[in-house]
């Protein structure tokens, strides 16, 4: 998909309207969190506010990128935190991550054809880091071979004794990288499971179900934690809010 400047003017109107409308809410649930008299209804409610300010926060921050010239995501300062906006993006929804790898992937070629990216290790940097991650995350599996064949072909102009196989520890990492971001495992677990892959060995296949495994035990960590901390917060609340006097 090509990116214009009406795709990312349309964007940008989709992410303002969605901040308006979580703001509404946070203001909303603002007002009737003084109203709420038990543990567990306050701490839904600071779950809730948590949430409501975590999407307004991934929209902004990529409101802001948006905002920005399309250019600037050739910049090395926006390279160097791209993948904190792919994470926003996952936030909001695959469709918004993919849009996003587009662009980026967009600029990327412009470099490399032009010359400007003209080394070997930064062209798979780019492919590992960002692009085939983002596509996993946007559950874009039908996309993966051919970027790391687009990649292979790139670095054999570069360098013609170039080892095309050199792909599998580009996937490899990719999806690792694409693992510790994402919060919809089981799309991913279908890739690493049952999609065909030139690149991708059963050994690969097994270590990485490991590594979903190990991560699903993280999110289900933070969930417990998150929820502790709500509650620990709303007792802390609840108690304040008896000893000041009226």
């Amino acid at each position: 998909m090509r990116v214009t400047k009406e795709n990312i003017f349309q964007m940008k109107q989709r992410l303002k309207q969605e901040i308006d409308q979580y703001e509404q809410q946070l203001t909303v649930l603002n007002q009737k969190l003084s109203t709420f008299e038990k543990i567990p209804e306050l701490a839904d409610a600071i779950l809730d506010y948590n949430t409501l300010t975590g999407e307004i926060e991934a929209r902004t921050h990529l409101f802001q990128l948006f905002t920005s010239p399309p250019e600037s995501l050739r910049h090395p300062l926006v390279k160097a935190i791209f993948f904190s906006y792919i994470e926003s993006a996952e936030t909001v929804g695959v469709d918004v991550v993919d849009f996003l790898v587009n662009d980026f992937l967009q600029q990327i070629r412009l470099d490399i054809q032009n010359g400007e990216d003209d080394d070997v290790d930064l062209i798979q940097s780019e492919y590992k880091e960002y692009i085939i991650p983002g596509k996993i995350i946007a559950e874009q599996f039908n996309e993966i071979e051919d970027l790391l064949d687009e990649m292979n072909r790139f670095c054999k102009v570069i360098h013609p004794k170039y080892n095309t196989m050199q792909a599998r520890e580009v996937l490899v990492y990719a999806v690792t990288r694409s693992i510790a971001s994402d919060t919809r495992m089981e799309p991913t677990i279908h890739y690493v499971r049952e999609v065909p892959s030139q690149y991708l060995t059963s050994e690969d296949r097994v270590t990485l179900l490991d590594t979903i495994e190990e991560h699903l035990a993280i999110l289900r960590f933070e969930k417990t934690k998150q929820q502790n901390v709500a509650m620990d917060t709303a007792v802390e609340m609840l108690a304040q809010r008896q000893s000041d006097p009226q």
